[in-house]
């Protein structure tokens, strides 16, 4: 069984799929600059953060706590919590990650490529 749901190559191209108050799939995103090279993750400090945000810009998940899965393959994970999603309407969303460095920069991916800007998740009925 995948547990995890990688959105590598397009990540609005194929959305990931849960129902109502499911924790799995992880959302597991590559994160790139716009060029497509991968971005350096292994600096102690750097964090991610997750958001979720309906079609009409609720907020549904606001910057949760992510976890830097795979540094040096510069990839981050989160894992959906039932309360995340258990009371919201079924339908599509879209989710980002904000990586903050050492430094208090920040960067939201995914940015690459750059017809994706988002993640797509369906939502459907528990």
């Amino acid at each position: 069984m995948h547990r995890d749901h990688d959105q590598n190559c397009n990540p609005a191209a194929t959305p990931i799929i849960l129902r109502q108050g499911d924790t799995l799939p992880k959302v597991t995103v590559t994160v790139r600059d716009s060029t497509g090279a991968l971005v350096d993750l292994s600096q102690v400090g750097t964090t991610a953060a997750f958001k979720l945000v309906s079609a009409t810009g609720a907020v549904i998940v606001n910057y949760a706590a992510a976890t830097i899965s795979n540094a040096s393959a510069a990839q981050v994970t989160y894992q959906f919590l039932t309360s995340d999603t258990v009371n919201v309407t079924p339908g599509m969303y879209q989710g980002v990650f904000r990586i903050t460095y050492p430094d208090a920069s920040s960067q939201t991916v995914p940015t690459y490529p750059p017809e994706a800007p988002y993640i797509s998740i369906q939502l459907l009925a528990a």
